[in-house]
């Protein structure tokens, strides 16, 4: 977990469900945001950088990784869906948390550039709506 999340949750008293106290749904939280680094950061970082930042920066891009970036979130995608959103309105549960907080940061990032690889599962996977 990002420790700068960590601390303005902690310092600023902010609301429980950012970050439980209790040990099970905080596990969720820490659950969530082990993972992200490795798929839904990764692949739209990528993603971000191909089609976007290097290009601003005059670095040539590689049309082979955007492609293999947009493959696996997809199948990141796929998986929040079915792991974390099948039967829970956010990613850890029925209240926001820190592990949202860092998906939408990522999603927003699609959003702003449509990719073919997030259009299919923007309605779905995406928790911004109820935000």
């Amino acid at each position: 977990m990002d420790s700068s999340l960590l601390r303005v949750s902690g310092d600023n008293n902010a609301p429980d469900h950012w970050y439980p106290k209790l040990s099970q749904k905080r596990a969720q939280v820490d659950e969530y945001t082990a993972w992200h680094h490795g798929n839904t950061r990764m692949h739209i970082s990528t993603i971000f950088l191909q089609e976007v930042r290097f290009p601003m920066l005059g670095v040539p891009t590689n049309p082979a990784k955007f492609e293999k970036a947009l493959k696996e979130l997809d199948g990141t995608l796929n998986m929040l869906e079915n792991m974390f959103l099948k039967r829970q309105t956010f990613l850890c549960g029925e209240d926001i948390s820190l592990a949202d907080l860092l998906a939408v940061c990522e999603l927003m990032q699609a959003d702003r550039n449509p990719w073919d690889g997030v259009t299919p599962h923007k309605s779905t996977c995406c928790p911004i709506n109820p935000i």
